[in-house]
């Protein structure tokens, strides 16, 4: 993946001209320039409005550009969402169970009671 650029790093009155360009070729190049995954959010949200008036160019080239900028962000969304959804059910989990790693007292005192066996270079409870 590109690094991501700042925004501070583009020329946005170049972007919105070639955009409007009358060359099919260079509005297809600029639309998908916008992708987020290449980009970032900002960029496309920024013109996300005018990539969408893009999908229903007469070039093909261009709704095909338009179209895969708006398909990548459709599922870089949707693998944000899954991820969030799957933060929550570990942060759920994680809740219920308690921690998993003993402080060293407490594996201390393990030690001590006797009641553990040896495994993989830590204490297991018997």
């Amino acid at each position: 993946m590109a690094s991501k650029k700042k925004l501070s790093n583009i020329n946005h009155e170049l972007l919105l001209s070639n955009l409007k360009s009358p060359y099919a070729l260079v509005r297809a190049r600029t639309a998908g320039s916008l992708c987020p995954c290449d980009k970032g959010w900002e960029l496309f949200q920024q013109y996300a409005h005018i990539v969408s008036q893009l999908t229903k160019d007469s070039s093909a080239a261009v709704r095909a550009s338009a179209l895969h900028v708006f398909n990548d962000a459709a599922h870089m969304q949707s693998i944000g969402d899954a991820e969030y959804s799957f933060q929550s059910v570990e942060d759920k989990l994680r809740k219920k169970r308690g921690p998993r790693l003993r402080t060293d007292e407490a594996e201390l005192e393990v030690r001590r009671s006797g009641r553990f066996k040896k495994r993989k270079g830590s204490f297991v409870l018997r």
